[in-house]
């Protein structure tokens, strides 16, 4: 056994390496890292490049979480028996609340069945709840817990006319032709309505009254609950290559 360890010698080691070279410390984003090791009787120290470490958020990197909160994602429910409805309840919630967005509308067309629209929306509560509580745990920031709200979907986009639509349908253009035009209306706006239909999808007859039509995925019908995901990832790639077009690196700001 030693009188000393690792964490002992690394920190005498930065000690000096400081001294000596004058260089600054950046625990974040390092040009280099030295390693110290004690193996046996000897203190093995190491050097490589800090770009061996990946990191989550680099300079490189806008945060685009912040646009998300602009959102009112307008879902039509998925109901089809109640142990199948709650389901995709949960799953539908669960990704509104991954991505903190600011209101989840739960939107049907015409009558439905009580049953089923009950346990579509426990589901979506639930989802977002187990969501919401992983990441009070694990975020360092305070997250956002989306609201939600029921509105028929019609009555919805009446009232909202006057603030962008974009619709997620098969019908639509393909979404990288139309990427800048979906970044500037998130950025400048302040609420835009993303429509997600569900098994029978968006009524063409709101198409008229949308900005954009956006088919995500050209020969691919995607499923109910990866829908809303698929969206949303979709802004971000925007958002972020519109940043990046206009600003440049963030570092140099």
């Amino acid at each position: 056994r030693h009188t000393f360890s690792s964490i002992d010698v690394n920190i005498r080691v930065g000690a000096v390496l400081k001294e000596a070279s004058g260089c600054p410390v950046n625990l974040d984003f390092p040009d280099k890292v030295v390693f110290v090791e004690i193996i046996g009787p000897h203190a093995y120290i190491g050097v490589v490049d800090g770009n061996e470490f990946p990191k989550k958020i680099t300079p490189r990197k806008f945060q685009v979480k912040e646009y998300f909160k602009k959102v009112s994602l307008v879902q039509m429910p998925y109901l089809g028996g109640l142990e199948t409805s709650h389901e995709m309840g949960v799953r539908i919630g669960r990704e509104a609340q991954t991505f903190e967005v600011g209101e989840l509308v739960i939107a049907p067309i015409g009558i439905v069945k009580a049953d089923d629209l009950d346990a579509f929306i426990r589901g979506v509560f639930e989802g977002i709840e187990s969501r919401y509580q992983i990441q009070s745990r694990t975020y360092a920031h305070k997250p956002h817990k989306t609201e939600v709200y029921v509105q028929n979907l019609y009555e919805l986009v009446r009232e909202r006319i006057k603030e962008p639509i974009i619709v997620f349908e098969p019908e639509g253009e393909p979404v990288s032709s139309i990427a800048s035009k979906i970044a500037d209306i998130a950025i400048r706006s302040d609420r835009v309505n993303f429509l997600v239909g569900s098994r029978e999808g968006i009524p063409h007859g709101i198409f008229r009254f949308a900005n954009l039509v956006i088919d995500l995925c050209p020969g691919v019908t995607i499923a109910t609950d990866l829908a809303a995901a698929s969206a949303l990832i979709a802004l971000a790639f925007a958002i972020h290559q519109k940043l990046s077009s206009e600003i440049g690196n963030p570092s140099e700001i």
